[in-house]
C-alpha cells in the first residue's frame, strides 16, 4: 500500500522490531502503543488510496487499538504522524483524488472512522481523562511548561547515539551515564542500526529522491527530530499539552 519494493518492504520489517524506541521503552506502556505504527500507516495510505474500500475500517479499528493499548500520548504522536503521512500523500495525488471520488462522500467516511474509533477506545481515553484532572504530574506540566529542555551542547552527542546508543552510557547499574539527558529521552530513540542509518538510508534516498514518499518520510524525521535539536519553528508541536510526553 505505501509503494515500497518487496526488500525494501522486507528489511524493514525486520529492523522496526528493534529500533531505539522499542528497545528503549521496552519495560514501559510507550512501546505497547508504539508497535502498532506500521500498522496505522500502512491502514492511512490504504484508505488515501480507495477511501470507499476496506481501508476505512480497518483505520478505525486500528486507531482504536492505538487508543486502548496503554499511553495516549504516543497514540497521540502515533495519530498526529499519520495524519501527516495521509494529507501529503492526499496533496501529491490531490488532482487524481478529485476527479476520481466524490469529496463530501471522503468527507463523511473519515467523519464516521473517527467517531469510530473514538467511541471503541472511550474505554481507555474516560478514565485517562478522570485522572488527568486530579493528576499532580499534569498540573506541574500545565505550570512549567516542559519537564526538560535538551541544550545546545548536547545535540552532536545526541546525534551520535542515533547510530552508538550505548555511547554515551545509561542510568542502569554498572554504566555511567555522560552528560544530563535521560536515555530513553535522548537520541537512542531514533536508533535503527549504524548499517541502517549510514548506508541504507543513504542508497534510499539517493535511488528515490525522485519520488514524493521520499521527501514525506524526511520530512516527517525532521519534525520527529525537530524538539531535540531546538530546530527553529518545526519544535512547537512538542509544546502541545497532549503531546508533550
Amino acid at each position: 500500500a505505501i509503494g515500497a519494493r518487496r526488500w525494501a518492504a522486507l528489511v524493514g520489517g525486520w529492523c522496526f522490531p528493534n529500533v531505539g524506541f522499542l528497545v528503549a521503552w521496552l519495560c514501559f506502556p510507550l512501546s505497547s502503543v508504539a508497535v502498532w505504527l506500521p500498522w496505522t500507516f500502512w491502514a492511512t495510505t490504504a484508505f488515501v488510496q480507495r477511501p470507499t474500500g476496506w481501508a476505512g475500517p480497518s483505520l478505525s479499528v486500528v486507531l482504536a487499538i492505538l487508543m486502548v493499548s496503554g499511553h495516549l500520548e504516543t497514540a497521540a504522536h502515533i495519530m498526529l504522524s499519520a495524519a501527516f503521512v495521509g494529507s501529503w500523500q492526499w496533496v501529491a495525488n490531490w488532482v487524481g483524488a478529485i476527479r476520481q471520488s466524490n469529496g463530501l462522500r471522503t468527507a463523511g467516511i473519515i467523519l464516521f472512522i473517527g467517531l469510530l474509533a473514538g467511541g471503541i477506545g472511550m474505554v481507555q481515553v474516560a478514565p485517562t481523562l478522570d485522572y488527568v484532572r486530579m493528576s499532580f504530574r499534569v498540573r506541574v506540566r500545565q505550570e512549567t511548561a516542559l519537564e526538560r529542555g535538551y541544550r545546545g551542547d548536547q545535540n552532536a552527542r545526541e546525534l551520535a547515539r542515533l547510530a552508538f546508543p550505548y555511547l554515551l552510557g545509561t542510568e542502569q547499574a554498572d554504566s555511567h551515564a555522560v552528560g544530563d539527558t535521560n536515555f530513553n529521552e535522548g537520541g537512542t530513540n531514533g536508533y535503527a542500526g549504524f548499517t541502517m542509518l549510514c548506508m541504507l538510508a543513504p542508497i534510499g534516498i539517493l535511488h528515490g529522491w525522485r519520488r514524493s514518499e521520499t521527501w514525506m518520510w524526511l520530512a516527517l524525521g525532521l519534525l520527529a527530530a525537530a524538539p531535540m535539536f531546538r530546530l527553529p519553528i518545526l519544535s512547537w508541536w512538542d509544546r502541545v499539552p497532549a503531546l508533550n510526553m
